[in-house]
């Protein structure tokens, strides 16, 4: 949809990563299995402050052993600086467009605007949304792994 409505050159990297002009990176992506539930996520750079992004893509800890698909650092840049027009609710209304047309083929497309946080739409949403918020799920439920740490004092390394 980026290419045909907005005639940007823009293709799929061999990671699914979206490349913009053979070069920048617009978008990224994010899993988690479970036993019984999957998560995923996908972001599109439209109006992103690079500057901090930068600032939290960057590695704490270089040395740290772990299970985790590596990153690649890419350059990056924000589709509203090719395009003005190019807004939030546009984009994702052409994506949604796309998605239906795909993957309704016999039947007419119907998009719905929803509300995701709606309790009453999803019932049970509001206790998901907290508990991925509860320090349990961030920090307790932290995949394993390992950090070689070491200092110096006056009586020697360790």
């Amino acid at each position: 949809v980026l290419k045909e409505r907005w005639k940007l050159n823009v293709k799929a990297s061999p990671r699914d990563d979206i490349i913009l002009e053979d070069k920048y990176k617009i978008s990224g992506t994010s899993s988690k299995l479970g036993r019984v539930k999957a998560y995923h996520h996908c972001t599109l750079l439209l109006d992103v402050d690079t500057e901090i992004l930068h600032d939290v893509l960057q590695p704490s800890y270089i040395d740290m052993i772990t299970n985790a698909t590596p990153s690649i650092k890419s350059e990056v840049k924000n589709l509203s600086s090719l395009d003005p027009s190019l807004h939030y609710n546009d984009v994702a209304m052409a994506i949604s467009e796309e998605y239906s047309k795909a993957y309704t083929a016999r039947q007419q497309p119907h998009l719905r605007i929803i509300d995701p946080s709606d309790n009453q739409q999803f019932p049970g949403i509001d206790n998901f949304a907290n508990e991925l918020k509860s320090w349990q799920w961030l920090f307790g439920k932290t995949p394993k792994f390992e950090l070689p740490l070491s200092t110096k004092l006056s009586t020697g390394d360790i």
